[in-house]
């Protein structure tokens, strides 16, 4: 089999080493995790979803990103060229490089101002649209957790889809629907921030994030 080894720290400052590769006399890719004590966390053969019958590769990283566990992409790439190509007995470290900022384009521009923008609503300081009463607006973060803007998509170019498969899910996790997203304050070259409306047991809500 292959294997592909990862030397890392979880979220929770939690460290662990990650093991994927592809299984060739049994035909399928492996994902496991396992503290510097031994104990394993996760492991591909006690996951129902998984097991022995798993042949694609981006469950796994689903997995490692619930998990709280950054992966260098390179590590899913080679595991696929691997399982694609039937290679067997090769074995790969890897380190996780350090966090790069990101590059600023116009929607990125969110994570400049958003905290700006919620002192003005705060304190009900008018901008372009005037503010009326009732739901109290809420940083979106502060209530799915802050991990969830350490994702790929999240105020970029994509932002679209961070908020369809990231923010959504774990909004409805907690209990709240009809979640829908809206433009925030904008300015010539795009949104700025984004509002988040919601329900949780009858009572509305709304956040905003940026």
């Amino acid at each position: 089999m292959s294997q592909h080894i990862l030397t890392t720290t979880t979220s929770r400052r939690r460290k662990v080493t990650v093991t994927m590769g592809y299984d060739r006399p049994l035909d399928y890719v492996f994902c496991t995790v396992m503290d510097t004590d031994g104990e394993i966390i996760y492991s591909n053969l006690d996951d129902e979803m998984a097991g022995t019958e798993l042949q694609d590769v981006e469950y796994s990283k689903l997995v490692l990103r619930k998990l709280g566990i950054d992966v260098p992409e390179t590590m899913f790439t080679e595991v696929k060229s691997d399982q694609a190509l039937r290679i067997g007995n090769r074995v790969e470290h890897y380190t996780v490089e350090p966090r790069q900022e990101r590059v600023r384009c116009p929607i990125e521009r969110l994570m400049t101002v958003a905290r700006r923008a919620m002192t003005r609503i705060r304190s009900g300081v008018e901008t372009n649209q005037s503010i009326t009463k009732g739901p109290e607006t809420l940083d979106l973060l502060d209530v799915i957790g802050t991990g969830a803007a350490d994702e790929p998509d999240f105020c970029s170019r994509s932002y679209w889809k961070w908020e369809d498969e990231i923010a959504t899910p774990l909004l409805e996790k907690l209990g709240y629907a009809n979640i829908r997203f809206s433009m925030g304050e904008c300015d010539s070259f795009g949104p700025l921030t984004r509002i988040v409306t919601a329900e949780k047991d009858g009572i509305p809500y709304r956040f905003i994030y940026g």
